[in-house]
């Protein structure tokens, strides 16, 4: 998997809904540093093409629908992570998106320092559990 330059997975640590946790680390002059890496991957099951196929749609049309979706996420994250301040809620440091040609995937990467440093490594994937946030109030 293609993350940050620099950047290498080290271990899984949590797995969700939408996504799974990595325990990520890069070293530079000497000094480690470790973080927590979210990898959401948005695509249609076979069952949800299909019922897209059967209106009518072409893939062109499809593409667009989990595109949009992926910049509805990603719009999410780049409002949560004003909130890195906040009581409670881990900094996001860093957040990406790339397209898989051969998959037909928009992979989302979100990266946070805090989730590991104030949960733990165990405790990480809690930071990402999104299923309970609420986008249109963020």
């Amino acid at each position: 998997m293609k993350i940050w330059p620099g950047w290498e997975i080290k271990e899984q640590v949590g797995e969700g809904d939408i996504g799974k946790v990595f325990r990520i680390e890069r070293t530079d002059a000497g000094i480690t540093r470790e973080a927590a890496l979210k990898v959401i991957e948005i695509s249609g099951d076979s069952a949800e093409i299909k019922k897209f196929r059967k209106m009518g749609m072409d893939e062109e049309s499809i593409l667009e629908i989990y595109e949009d979706r992926k910049n509805q996420l990603l719009a999410a994250v780049g409002r949560l992570s004003c909130l890195s301040t906040a009581y409670g809620i881990a900094s996001i440091e860093d957040y990406d998106s790339s397209w898989n040609e051969e998959d037909s995937v928009w992979t989302i990467l979100i990266r946070s320092w805090k989730a590991l440093m104030h949960m733990g490594r165990k405790k990480a994937e809690i930071f990402f559990r999104w299923k309970s946030l609420k986008w249109a109030a963020i």
